[in-house]
Parts: C-alpha cells; sequence; structure tokens
C-alpha cells in the first residue's frame, strides 16, 4: 500500500485550545429581528463573542438587501425563525465591502446544523458557522 498514489497517513484535526470555551447565553448579543430594511444595523466586527455558534443565510452588496432576505425569511419560516435574532456583518474580500446575513439563538452546533438542514430542505440557503 506504501507504494501506491494518495494519501499516506490520516489527518487529523488539531485539539481545540482549552482556554477557547463556548459563550455563556447571557454573552450573545441581541440583535432586534423588527428592524425595518431602511434600518438595517451592522453590527461591528467584535460585536460577536468568538464560538457564537451562528448560521449564514446570504451575503450581499448592501445591509438592506440583507435585512429584506431576513423579513422574507421569517415570513415564510415563521416558527422555525421565532427565537432566532437577525445579525448583519461587514466583511472584505479581495477589496470589495459586502455584507453577511447571519441568524444567532442557537444552542449549538448540532442545533445550527439541524436549523440550516430545515432551511435547505425547503429550498433556502443556510451554512452553519462558528464565529472567530
Amino acid at each position: 500500500l506504501a507504494k501506491l498514489p494518495g494519501v499516506k497517513r490520516s489527518l487529523r484535526p488539531v485539539k481545540r485550545p482549552a482556554e477557547l470555551k463556548a459563550p455563556a447565553p447571557e454573552d450573545v448579543v441581541e440583535v432586534s429581528a423588527q428592524t425595518a430594511p431602511a434600518e438595517a444595523e451592522v453590527a461591528r466586527a467584535g460585536a460577536v463573542p468568538a464560538g457564537t455558534r451562528l448560521v449564514q443565510l446570504g451575503a450581499f452588496e448592501t445591509p438592506e438587501e440583507a435585512a429584506t432576505l431576513w423579513e422574507r425569511l421569517t415570513g415564510d419560516f415563521d416558527a422555525l425563525m421565532a427565537e432566532k435574532a437577525r445579525l448583519i456583518m461587514e466583511a472584505e474580500s479581495g477589496g470589495k465591502t459586502f455584507y453577511r446575513l447571519r441568524a444567532q439563538g442557537f444552542a449549538d452546533l448540532s442545533d445550527a446544523r439541524r436549523f440550516c438542514a430545515a432551511l435547505v430542505a425547503e429550498k433556502a440557503e443556510c451554512i452553519p458557522v462558528v464565529a472567530r
């Protein structure tokens, strides 16, 4: 087997540093889900503690576009979105600024994955992420 092409040794992920722990529920930033699209508030980069479980619902050129999708999703999936908070975060890639629409309010990564599975089953885009 050693002479065959391919991976010779299985790679394992690095262990999580002990000082990195999941944020306590009181550390979660509350963002109003009732803000109108025209008043889309953009969260600062450090507004969400590292390790917070989120789901990304899309990336847009303006925060208003992100807020509009949030309004549509809350209308289409009101039972799923009931206890989730909207989070619009500014990001930059390749010299371009864009805005990520994310939802927060998940107990753990498995909870975020189940949420995304339900949205994806209904043809909506959703990616579970952990804040860095």
